[in-house]
């Protein structure tokens, strides 16, 4: 559901052929950075907090990230969870043999922003990072400034200790910044 609301809502980047919609992995950071923040009250977020069976690199992420926040840590992990859910999804469906990780991110860079669906990795890793983006839910995204309501390699940098600058950031594997640093790798103990 938030997937295809931010084909809508998502902002930049849009789909070149549509101009209007917002591109697929767009759509999935969308998902985890605004809608599935918004769609959860207090009280279910409370109550998920303590029953999620989350793996365990991705709740140390969320941890790390969102300290004080207890809605922003529980849907840090509903979006962790709901982007491994998508990732297995379309890796049976694509019968791929080597299943999507957490803490093995996709390390292609491509050169012009792809359009099309992620590979199941690639979809994994914007979810993860969608989840792990500090900016409000609030902010929403522009429809031609992809770096407003955004995690930024070049803007913003997450200064908790430990982290690389590029937590946050839609992944490199789809998304083709301009101006932007080159990520660092992202371990988290």
């Amino acid at each position: 559901l938030c997937h295809e609301l931010g084909h809508h809502l998502g902002g930049a980047p849009k789909k070149a052929f549509t101009g209007w919609a917002s591109n697929e992995g767009q759509s999935d950071y969308y998902a985890s950075t605004k809608c599935i923040r918004k769609l959860f009250s207090d009280t279910e977020n409370d109550e998920y907090i303590i029953s999620v069976d989350l793996d365990e690199y991705a709740k140390n992420a969320c941890d790390q990230v969102f300290t004080t926040d207890t809605n922003d840590l529980a849907s840090c992990y509903r979006s962790s969870v709901a982007g491994q859910d998508i990732a297995f999804l379309f890796q049976s469906l694509m019968n791929t043999e080597t299943p999507a990780a957490f803490e093995t991110p996709d390390t292609d860079i491509v050169t012009n922003t792809k359009d099309g669906h992620p590979l199941p990795q690639c979809r994994l890793d914007t979810y993860f990072q969608g989840a792990l983006c500090d900016v409000s839910h609030d902010e929403n995204f522009d429809d031609s400034d992809p770096t407003v309501g955004a995690c930024n390699r070049s803007i913003d940098t997450v200064q908790a200790e430990g982290l690389p600058t590029d937590v946050g950031t839609r992944p490199l594997c789809w998304y083709a910044p301009e101006n932007a640093q080159l990520p660092l790798a992202a371990t988290f103990n």
